[in-house]
């Protein structure tokens, strides 16, 4: 008969590897959050659809400035929506940037059963820059990408591989999925970190037959040189470790600029460090296009 505290021991990690198998099914298959704007928060969005590169109706706003200095389209975390990027896609519209924000696959309102968490995403990304790329407002005008969490991580990604892309800025994206998954673990099983995530590894593939440690910005960053970079990380982020962005700073090429908010979180920028992020979001895609344009 197996002592209590063995028994115990098993019951425990039969519960974190149910946990582990939940959160995979959670992470490939996440809850659509709604998609709206406030009569209050007027901003002059149209309406707009395009297809990924697979095929998926993507749903998205495109929002025109006069006198645009380029383009910026903006991406969301996991599982948002676009609306998580409304204040940045505010501050660039402002600055003088036509904004495209979108939902990526099985989220919002466009397409998918399957979130790729990053994988399948590209696939967006690269429809999204097809779709910005072909509009009328975008003719001899140049194009950056912003985004933040998974968004950031697409964004170092797809700008890899398509250089069409002329300026790259992030916030907390992961360096690679493996230690997104493993700093997740560690929020939520502490002890049985290592079990839970080899749990979630181990479900998740059904979803999503990818090994996550070859999901890795960090190993593709080099390739959007001479392309400039911008990295933002709140050193109070519980969901991707700021040392993720720092592995991202080193294995960039110049130029590349990290920023550590020492007030800010995941997404969430402390309201003592918006100004300071919003007019260094706003320079560094003005100076990034415009050395674009004159190269």
């Amino acid at each position: 008969m197996a002592k209590p505290e063995t028994l115990g021991h098993k019951i425990t990690s039969l519960g974190v590897a149910g946990a582990g198998y939940l959160f995979a099914r959670f992470a490939t298959h996440p809850p659509r959050l709604p998609v709206y704007l406030r009569t209050s928060e007027a901003f002059p969005t149209q309406e707009v659809e395009f297809p990924s590169r697979e095929g998926l109706r993507l749903s998205g706003w495109f929002v025109p400035v006069e006198e645009a200095k380029g383009g910026v389209i903006l991406c969301h975390g996991h599982p948002g929506t676009r609306m998580e990027t409304l204040d940045r896609a505010r501050w660039l519209h402002a600055a003088g940037f036509h904004i495209l924000m979108f939902d990526f696959r099985a989220l919002g309102r466009s397409e998918g059963k399957v979130s790729g968490i990053g994988s399948l995403e590209v696939q967006d990304l690269l429809g999204a820059v097809d779709y910005i790329t072909q509009r009328a407002e975008m003719t001899s005008l140049l194009l950056g990408v912003y985004g933040h969490s998974m968004g950031g991580a697409v964004a170092i990604l797809t700008a890899a591989q398509d250089p069409r892309i002329k300026a790259v800025a992030t916030h907390g994206a992961f360096a690679s999925l493996a230690s997104a998954i493993r700093q997740r673990a560690k929020l939520l099983a502490g002890g049985m970190a290592p079990l839970f995530e080899q749990s979630v590894t181990h479900y998740g593939s059904r979803w999503l037959p990818i090994d996550p440690k070859e999901l890795s910005p960090q190993a593709v960053i080099a390739q959007i040189a001479p392309r400039p970079m911008l990295i933002f990380h709140g050193t109070k982020d519980k969901i991707i470790s700021v040392a993720d962005s720092y592995a991202l700073y080193s294995a960039a090429l110049d130029p590349k600029q990290l920023h550590i908010l020492n007030h800010s979180y995941h997404i969430g920028i402390h309201k003592c460090e918006q100004e300071v992020y919003r007019q260094t979001l706003s320079e560094f895609f003005s100076a990034a296009l415009e050395q674009s344009q004159k190269a």
